[in-house]
């Protein structure tokens, strides 16, 4: 599976079917670029995980409490598809790391999801997608 950036590097990650629809839209005031607010973002933003649907918090508000300076972005892979990218820092086995998780988007089926993770540009497995799903949830939820 490709990760999808300016340029595409390539994973070997499969899609977790623990994690599906979301959709929405609205405006992100915490982060005010242009890209925070296309429709693409706020489906992510606003959606939630099978594993926490609503009433939980969204993935926005849980993401954004447990990264440092997130950033979300969306962009059309070399494959066509919408992707969104959220960036952020953390802090993984005791020393700070930027995370890159990434969603890939069907905004005409309504439906997401997070297709890989990387940790300081090195590709995480699909446990560990799994893991940071549940510590996030935990500490930010």
């Amino acid at each position: 599976m490709a990760m999808h950036t300016g340029h595409t590097r390539w994973l070997t990650m499969l899609v977790l079917p623990l994690l599906a629809l979301g959709s929405g839209c609205g405006s992100d005031a915490r982060n005010p670029a242009s890209s925070q607010h296309d429709a693409y973002v706020s489906a992510v933003r606003n959606g939630h995980f099978s594993s926490h649907p609503a009433p939980a918090a969204s993935i926005g508000v849980v993401f954004d409490r447990y990264l440092g300076e997130s950033h979300w972005e969306s962009i059309v892979g070399a494959d066509g598809l919408h992707y969104v990218n959220v960036t952020g820092r953390m802090t993984y086995q005791g020393k700070p790391t930027t995370a890159l998780i990434q969603f890939r988007v069907n905004l005409g089926a309504g439906s997401f999801e997070m297709s890989a993770l990387e940790f300081n540009g090195i590709a995480q497995s699909q446990l560990m997608i799994l893991v940071l799903i549940a510590d996030i949830y935990n500490e930010a939820g």
